[in-house]
């Protein structure tokens, strides 16, 4: 029987701390948590950015996708409709100037054949061969150089007034239309007119 109060130290491991193991997982978590919580904000924040662009979109206006506009060019003047493109960002290498394309079919109503196609630059007077212009167009992938020359005026109408488009305009010789349009006029020179 003396052996039995021997056995009571036993019950000794009183030193292994509950508290330990509860701490060490601590660190690691609190660090998961401010991580997903930072993503999380910069999430809503992005979001609520595109919203309020949005609604700026909204407010200032709207894109249309067709507009009337009134070419002139050497005293003669043609009235049509055009396409409005976002994408069509063709500049004039010489002025810097957006670019109003137009099919040959529209330009053959106001202008001459000997403009259209160049044949004889000799043939034309000074002031004309000065308002020609070769722009260079990209389609399709591949670069493409066009006739253009600079109007005496084209001018937009929209909700009952004019706006003045500052633009240079390009001949498409190809076939075929813009949707159902003889012109391609580029947002930036309409812009003013949606606001």
């Amino acid at each position: 029987t003396s052996d039995t109060p021997s056995e009571e130290p036993s019950v000794e491991p009183s030193e292994t701390p509950s508290e330990e193991p509860s701490e060490e997982p601590t660190e690691p978590v609190k660090k998961g948590c401010k991580g997903a919580t930072t993503s999380s904000s910069i999430i809503a924040l992005l979001s609520i950015g595109v919203f309020k662009m949005l609604i700026t979109v909204m407010n200032t206006g709207k894109i249309e996708t067709k507009v009337e506009f009134e070419i002139k060019f050497l005293d003669k003047t043609c009235y049509t409709e055009a396409l409005v493109d976002t994408g069509n960002l063709a500049i004039d290498p010489l002025s810097m100037k957006p670019v109003l394309i137009i099919k040959k079919k529209l330009a053959r109503t106001f202008i001459s054949e000997d403009i259209i196609n160049l044949n004889d630059v000799d043939a034309l007077d000074k002031k004309t061969k000065k308002r020609i212009r070769l722009i260079p167009l990209t389609k399709s992938g591949e670069t493409h150089v066009y006739v253009g020359f600079v109007p005496d005026d084209v001018k937009v109408h929209y909700a009952g007034k004019a706006y003045s488009a500052d633009v240079t305009v390009a001949i498409d010789k190809e076939g075929g239309d813009f949707g159902g349009f003889l012109a391609l006029m580029p947002y930036s020179a309409v812009s003013n007119a949606f606001r």
